[in-house]
Parts: C-alpha cells; sequence; structure tokens
C-alpha cells in the first residue's frame, strides 16, 4: 500500500462527496457527507501540524516490548496446559 495515494484518493472522494449535494438515496448521501467532512477536517487539522488522533499514535518501544513479553507468556501458559500431568 502506498500511503500518499491512498490520502490523495480519499482527499479527492471526500471532496467529490461533499460536492455532490443532489443524490438519489437522501440518507446515504447524508452519511457520505459527515464521512468526507469528518475526513476532511481530521486531514486539515494534521496538514497544518495538529497532533494524530490517539489510535494513530505510535506505542512506546517499551509497550511494544512489553506486549511481546506478555504473548511470550501467555503461550508458555497455554503449552503447559496442554502438556499431560
Amino acid at each position: 500500500m502506498d500511503p500518499n495515494a491512498v490520502l490523495h484518493l480519499a482527499r479527492t472522494l471526500s471532496t467529490t462527496i461533499v460536492n455532490a449535494r443532489d443524490s438519489v438515496d437522501e440518507e446515504l448521501q447524508t452519511r457520505a457527507e459527515d464521512l468526507a467532512e469528518a475526513f476532511l477536517n481530521l486531514d486539515e487539522w494534521l496538514t497544518k501540524g495538529g497532533v494524530l488522533p490517539s489510535a494513530w499514535q505510535p506505542k512506546p518501544a517499551d509497550a511494544w516490548l512489553r506486549d511481546a513479553y506478555e504473548v511470550a507468556d501467555r503461550a508458555k501458559e497455554l503449552d503447559s496446559e496442554k502438556e499431560p500431568s
């Protein structure tokens, strides 16, 4: 995936949706416009130097390591449960 190409496509589609006010399905058009406007607002915010949404914030290195240890510990627990007593 090319994130720059996806961003360009999302910007183009969102602008098209926002500008297309005459749709056959009014409810779908309204929802599409809301989504497109939300994306364009977020894009403008980020382009001007706004902070990333918390879900997009990178995890600190130690959080990734802690997660890896938790997964490894859980795997060991599952393996020990499979072993005959």
